[in-house]
């Protein structure tokens, strides 16, 4: 009931907002622009990614959005809109283990047999986040506070989580943001055959017994911090995720995102670079070996479609040196 009254207060039209094109003082607008009314994360491709980092990169404008990342014939869908006061994003399939975002909270065999089938990680469970102005929104310059919340629930587990964030811009150049939510390290194989993959590649059918050591049920809590800069045509933003598990025998993982973009015209491109260091391997010569710190690179571009439209293409999106189309659409 409370997620079915949020969304109530998310949907209104009749809200007072400001314009973004008059908000931002830019004579020609299109799409390509939307991004920089982002209180933080305004070099992220998409609102989706950076609003389920942290919440508050919502931008809170009027109207509905809609946005997918296309990858082997699929497409996620992500739900976004605003109020002028409020605004909220909703996903099914949130962004985890991709290049803006937290890597997949998965078991080492179920890691391993996702990269030899090259498939982007899927988690079927239901995301929301929410963000609103405290104060600073409608000034031009001076301190604006964003506040924010994250529920996510855990379809296998039929467990609740949550979170919160917090973003301080100035004169809505520079920006600091920080959140904080719960997740889970979950996979329960009891009484089930599953393929065992070794570091090679190989795997065999092991059927596990019905005992609870092979049950995975591990918390963490991960907390994002984000830098940022943004003018009327660039913006660079400094992200760290650092994921805490319950159990001591995972140790504590690190990611840092430095990315850009360049607002030209009807066109956004962007460069990222990413630094995971994780106690993950990596497969490199047919076989998976050790190795605590990877490195990715990202490259972007998107062109506006007129008002409604954004298109785009991504490489190394999903991290395995993929290229993948995006779209978004707003009403």
């Amino acid at each position: 009931m409370k997620i079915i009254s949020l969304l109530i207060l998310v949907f209104p039209i009749t809200c007072f907002s400001l314009d973004l094109c008059d908000y931002l003082k830019i004579d020609t607008c299109n799409n390509s622009k939307r991004p920089l009314a982002r209180s933080n994360s305004a070099s992220f491709p998409s609102t989706t990614t950076a609003a389920f980092n942290n919440p508050t990169a919502l931008t809170m404008e009027r109207g509905l959005g809609l946005e997918s990342i296309f990858y082997k014939n699929h497409g996620n869908i992500g739900i976004v809109s605003g109020t002028g006061r409020i605004g909220a994003a909703i996903s099914t399939t949130p962004p985890t283990e991709i290049f803006f975002g937290h890597y997949a909270l998965e078991t080492q065999n179920q890691y391993r047999k996702r990269i030899l089938e090259r498939n982007k990680y899927q988690d079927d469970n239901f995301n929301l986040a929410f963000a609103f102005n405290l104060f600073g929104k409608k000034k031009r310059k001076g301190l604006q506070v964003d506040l924010g919340g994250i529920f996510k629930h855990h379809k296998e587990k039929n467990e609740n989580f949550l979170g919160a964030g917090i973003n301080l811009s100035y004169n809505k150049v520079f920006n600091i943001g920080y959140s904080k939510y719960n997740d889970v390290l979950y996979e329960d194989i009891r009484g089930k055959t599953i393929d065992l993959y070794d570091t090679s590649g190989g795997s065999i059918p092991v059927i596990y017994p019905e005992d609870d050591e092979w049950l995975t049920d591990v918390g963490t809590t991960v907390e994002n911090t984000i830098i940022g800069l943004k003018f009327a045509n660039f913006a660079l933003d400094h992200l760290t995720i650092k994921t805490i598990f319950e159990d001591e025998y995972y140790e504590p993982t690190i990611i840092t995102i430095l990315a850009g973009s360049i607002f030209y015209k009807e066109w956004i491109f962007t460069y990222g670079k990413r630094t995971e260091e994780s106690f993950r391997e990596v497969y490199q010569d047919e076989e998976f070996i050790e190795q605590r710190r990877k490195y990715n690179r990202f490259l972007g571009a998107q062109y506006a479609l007129g008002e409604y439209i954004l298109i785009g293409l991504y490489h190394n999106y999903y991290l395995f040196n993929e290229v993948t189309m995006g779209i978004s659409i707003f009403f």
